[in-house]
């Protein structure tokens, strides 16, 4: 017993000489989870623990843009008011700021909660919830940096109600299925793409369109075929017709189309036999429930064949003699010789000029061959050729091929084809300008004085494409006396006109993209008419991208280590959004109403007059009197310049130097383009960007704070003194 008694008391000193250690949690930012059906309200908690002190807290919220944000309730663990004043912006910007108090704040718990509205219509998934912050913008009283972890959440659209709500629709992966007395429009209403072009009021049972085999055509130029299971012989009914055609095709005797084996596959058994059959009857005498089988919509891929110009393929005689002799003349000209003797190939005097328009005026590296070529020959056939070069062809050429390589690497290899078309499509509509004076029509003029006519546009795009083995062809219209191209993204080819997406008058640093990628039908509807190219007529039968999400958007696509960027509306104002792949694309950063460049009188000028650039790996744009500058990856953002004349900036441009429009109105034929030097507004700690620690300095600077600030970057409403206003400025620049 005293044994025991002894080593019991070994431990109770053992516990008073050596203290119980505890772990402090590590400083952490935790988003929560939630979940809900489409059509609620669910609540997102911003927890903080481990909070080892700090004055200061800015973070970046995102969410995936089909979610709604309606409003930031403060849980009031910090001092300070929380911030959060453009909840719609993007990022949204929290913040708590008490940079005027004398001890650090070590609370900890919910900040704050986000809450959300799930849109009716939101598919189910899972959208997540990011928070990312600058390392400066979370800091103690000392300024000095202050690090939390970060786990995000997200929401979780649940799906099972989607059908209970509708009883309509219910979408399965790339399936629509429909109660049976469905209406077109309650199948339109729940897809995105509108309303239908005929019938839209008719029921299921009543329209012949939605028989199987039928098409069905929405406003977005998508096309399906419908398919009703146990309907194989497409007249709207499950009837002992359908099962006799089942049997027959289970045994040989009936061959059935790919939208028949669809139909006809009602037990899913991944193929036709006689138990569908024996089914298909069994429901045509109501021994069998059909609507189990949930009739269903695939899409199909569908081309139409849309509205081609007739091409003229009897220039001569011998169409093979006339396209080897093009070929022929081709090659020598490259050569630098002028004298070409074709009379092997048998042309007729009266093709001459078709000749050297199809082959010579259409291939970009023979700019310096001059327009006027002598014909000899004899009996109406051509004997020879004899050409001139424009003054320091073969110099020329080698800088052709300098500048060209040089703007081609502007593009990365591993880039898809669709993205390097873009690239080029953009950055010729953003950095060159239409040759109003009608006199430069060849690709090298187009690189070295960044003007052309169509000819030139298309040209230099055609070069710049087969630089990366992109098949391009150069097309022509006489009746719209104009020319673009013709490109091949996988098997399908595609219409691009470079000269009608670069705005006229020109438009400073801005691309439209109504004519990229487009089909026969679609760039028929842009008013292009009988157009023209050598050689077999490609035509362009996808639609795939004729109403691509690029169509409305005016800014070029920036690239910064393969991550595209590019403006657009979002709500009532304009934002970066960065585009992910296909149509997947997120809003990064709001930046300023769309109404924001005025006219006469103060009123608004509709649309979007921002140029969009790189600029030492960041975003560069422009407000009506200010440029800024972003970094995608921080979050940073610097103010490069502010114009402070009467009139506005209407876009910008980068190449061997910063320029910007200044101008009146942005269709002024009098414009003042100038080239912009740097200034350092709003950078109080000489850091090279402004956050929140440059509010803090300028903060404590306005109110007596023995702290030094940059005196030149602390007016920031240029009055020519440094006060309180100046600090709420510089806060609402930061925040918003």
């Amino acid at each position: 017993m005293k044994r025991i008694t002894a080593v019991f008391m070994f431990l109770v000193l053992m516990l008073c000489v050596f203290p119980v250690f505890s772990f402090a949690a590590s400083p952490e930012i935790i988003v929560g989870s939630a979940e809900g059906y489409a059509g609620e309200t669910v609540v997102v908690d911003i927890k903080m623990q481990g909070n080892p002190g700090i004055v200061a807290m800015y973070l970046d919220i995102r969410y995936d843009s089909r979610l709604n944000l309606e409003s930031v309730k403060d849980m009031k663990i910090l001092n300070g008011k929380l911030f959060s004043e453009q909840i719609s912006s993007v990022p949204m910007v929290l913040s708590w700021d008490d940079s005027l108090a004398r001890t650090d704040n070590t609370g900890n718990g919910t900040l704050a909660q986000l809450i959300f509205r799930i849109p009716q219509g939101t598919p189910a998934g899972t959208y997540d919830i990011n928070i990312s912050y600058d390392k400066e913008e979370i800091y103690n009283r000392n300024l000095e940096n202050v690090d939390f972890a970060v786990v995000n959440g997200k929401i979780k659209v649940k799906s099972n109600k989607v059908f209970e709500d509708s009883e309509k629709v219910f979408r399965s992966g790339d399936y629509l299925y429909f109660a049976e007395d469905t209406k077109v429009s309650d199948i339109l209403d729940y897809s995105r793409t509108g309303t239908l072009v005929k019938n839209g009021e008719k029921s299921m049972k009543e329209s012949q369109l939605l028989c199987s085999g039928n098409t069905v055509y929405f406003t977005d130029k998508s096309v399906y075929t419908c398919i009703l299971k146990g309907d194989v012989d497409s007249d709207g009914d499950i009837s002992s017709s359908d099962a006799r055609l089942t049997l027959r095709n289970s045994v040989g005797l009936e061959i059935f189309n790919a939208w028949q084996l669809k139909a006809g596959d009602v037990d899913t058994a991944s193929g036709i036999s006689s138990s569908d059959a024996r089914l298909i009857l069994r429901a045509s005498v109501n021994l069998e429930n059909s609507d189990s089988w949930l009739p269903l919509i695939e899409k199909a891929a569908i081309d139409s064949s849309g509205d081609f110009a007739v091409i003229n393929k009897d220039i001569v005689t011998d169409e093979e003699d006339y396209y080897a002799a093009g070929d022929y003349i081709i090659s020598q000209l490259k050569e630098f010789e002028t004298t070409v003797d074709i009379s092997a190939y048998n042309v007729s005097k009266d093709d001459a000029v078709m000749l050297l328009k199809e082959f010579i005026n259409v291939v970009p590296e023979l700019f310096y061959v001059e327009t006027m070529v002598d014909v000899y020959s004899r009996d109406n056939v051509i004997e020879y050729l004899e050409f001139r070069l424009k003054k320091n062809a073969r110099k020329n050429v080698k800088d052709y091929n300098e500048r060209l390589a040089e703007i081609a690497s502007l593009a990365e290899e591993d880039w898809s084809d669709v993205r390097k078309v873009l690239f080029f499509h953009d950055y010729l509509c953003s950095q060159y300008s239409y040759d109003e004076s009608l006199s430069l029509f060849d690709a090298y003029s187009m690189m070295t004085k960044k003007t052309g006519v169509c000819q030139a546009y298309a040209l230099l795009f055609k070069a710049l494409l087969e630089y990366h083995g992109i098949p391009s062809i150069y097309v022509s219209s006489e009746k719209m006396n104009h020319g673009w191209n013709i490109v091949k993204i996988g098997s399908s080819w595609y219409h691009v006109d470079v000269t009608f997406d670069d705005p006229q008058h020109d438009r400073y640093g801005m691309a439209l993209h109504e004519n990229l990628l487009l089909s026969d039908k679609a760039i028929a509807e842009n008013g292009h008419k009988d157009w023209f190219c050598l050689g077999e007529k490609k035509q362009c039968t996808s639609s795939f991208y004729d109403n691509y999400f690029w169509k409305d958007i005016t800014s070029p696509f920036a690239v910064i280590d393969g991550r595209w960027f590019y403006i657009d509306e979002y709500e009532s104002d304009y934002a970066i959004y960065e585009w992910i792949e296909n149509e997947h694309r997120v809003p990064v950063k709001t930046l300023f109403a769309v109404s924001s460049w005025k006219g006469f009188l103060g009123i608004p000028i509709s649309g979007f007059h921002s140029g969009f650039a790189v600029l030492d790996n960041a975003l560069i744009y422009n407000t009506p009197d200010t440029v800024l500058s972003y970094d995608p990856f921080s979050g940073k953002q610097k103010i490069l310049y502010k114009e402070d004349v009467s009139e506005q900036i209407f876009g910008i441009t980068v190449s061997d130097g910063v320029y910007v429009n200044i101008s009146s109105s942005p269709d002024s034929t009098k414009r003042n383009i100038i080239a912009i030097d740097f200034m350092n507004t709003g950078d109080c700690d000489g850091s090279g960007y402004i956050n929140a620690k440059d509010y803090t300095l300028l903060l404590r600077y306005v109110n007596g704070y023995n702290v030094t600030v940059d005196e030149s970057a602390a007016d920031i409403n240029k009055d020519g003194k440094k006060n309180k206003e100046d600090s709420s400025l510089l806060r609402f620049l930061i925040v918003n």
